[in-house]
């Protein structure tokens, strides 16, 4: 998707609503993770990160993140969903391992910041990082006598460099203030939650449910893989590979109409019905929007005849990014 729409304000950072964060330790946590999710992780070199699907037996999805792994430990960043069913899930399989988990997420606080060259504030170019992958780094916080620290990590949404930034809620206020005092301007959340849908990100608990199948996300080539052997949920995963298509997936549509009265809308197609229903919503401006939801795919035509219908009953365009 272009983000021509999307007005990326750069040099700028936001405060983000609170993001789960699970610090993975043991000896055993690289070999436990990579059995548990849907991506390759007992290769994956410290400094890296990668996108990943947590699922049941069945394949049904449980939580979705990145997995950051570290020389000391692992950690499992995402926008939260039930936290604590995936902490139950995770510790139900652990039997001789040596692997534990602690939630980090309501003593941390996040930030997202939007700049092609952020060496000013954090040390830390972006380009100097590959764009093709998930990467992050473990930084002093910049001015602190301290020696606090800022867990970063970089990642690419529909083309978009994006440094999402933890740090301990005891120091959020001096983080704010080093990047303002670099030159950085503070700004709302709305940019990061645009590209969230411009990049077709599901939350799980809103986009997507321990209803879904992982391939229905339709990020199979960033988060999950198919040659890296068995992990619990592969079967059925594989057999959908081998079928060749899932009969609906996560789409992003720009709709001509106010936000405000998206939420929940049906989408549909002319002579093909209903086709799911509005699970996100942003706004583009007064009378545009950006929506995403779980909706049929498998031999529709979705390039012309997309519309949504509203809270009131208004059939509004609807076409693909």
């Amino acid at each position: 998707m272009s983000t021509a729409l999307l007005n990326i304000p750069q040099n700028s950072f936001a405060r983000l609503a609170p993001l789960s964060r699970i610090r993975v330790s043991g000896n055993d946590r690289q070999r436990f993770l990579h059995n548990f999710c849907t991506n390759e992780v007992k290769l994956l070199p410290s400094g890296e990160a990668v996108e990943a699907f947590f699922v049941d037996v069945r394949s049904r999805v449980l939580a979705h993140g990145w997995i950051l792994a570290g020389d000391q430990n692992h950690e499992i960043w995402s926008i939260p969903g039930n936290e604590a069913a995936l902490l139950k899930h995770l510790q139900k399989y652990v039997i001789t391992e040596d692997v534990s988990f602690e939630s980090l997420s309501e003593s941390s606080v996040s930030f997202a910041i939007f700049s092609d060259d952020v060496a000013s504030p954090l040390s830390l170019p972006v380009d100097s990082w590959p764009r093709q992958n998930c990467h992050h780094r473990t930084l002093p916080l910049p001015g602190s006598p301290n020696s606090p620290v800022v867990h970063v990590l970089k990642i690419v949404w529909a083309g978009v460099n994006i440094l999402i930034c933890s740090v301990n809620k005891d120091h959020a206020a001096l983080f704010a203030k080093s990047l303002t005092s670099a030159g950085f301007s503070e700004t709302n959340d709305l940019s990061f939650r645009q590209l969230r849908l411009a990049e077709r990100w599901p939350v799980v608990g809103m986009d997507i449910t321990d209803d879904h199948l992982a391939p229905e996300a339709d990020r199979n080539s960033s988060a999950i893989s198919y040659r890296k052997g068995c992990y619990l949920g592969q079967e059925p995963i594989a057999r959908l590979d081998a079928m060749g298509h899932v009969n609906k997936s996560i789409r992003t549509l720009i709709v001509s109409g106010p936000a405000s009265l998206l939420a929940g809308a049906q989408v549909q197609r002319e002579g093909t019905g209903i086709l799911g229903t509005v699970s996100s919503v942003e706004p583009l401006g007064d009378s545009l929007a950006l929506v995403m939801g779980m909706i049929r795919t498998h031999g529709i035509n979705l390039a012309a005849g997309l519309s949504v219908v509203d809270q009131n009953g208004n059939t509004l365009q609807a076409s693909l990014p």
